[in-house]
């Protein structure tokens, strides 16, 4: 196992924004007092969560080239 060729370039990939706003998402969800969490129904939190999973999953299958710099 190696890393790819351009994995310092990997922040602009969709298929690695989708999972890391999932991340902070759930995380912050987490950090909220009771109170909180109770505003937002579980059946949100975790349907945000899998969105996101899938959003990350199709981004894996778009082609993001890099633009043509000029």
């Amino acid at each position: 196992m190696k890393l790819i060729d351009e994995w310092k370039h990997c922040w602009k990939w969709l298929s690695i924004q989708f999972p890391a706003v999932n991340v902070a998402f759930l995380s912050t969800w987490a950090m909220l007092p009771p109170k909180f969490q109770d505003a937002i129904p579980l059946s949100w939190v975790i349907g945000i969560a899998v969105a996101m999973i899938v959003l990350g999953m199709i981004g894996r299958l778009v082609d993001q080239q890099p633009k043509d710099k000029p």
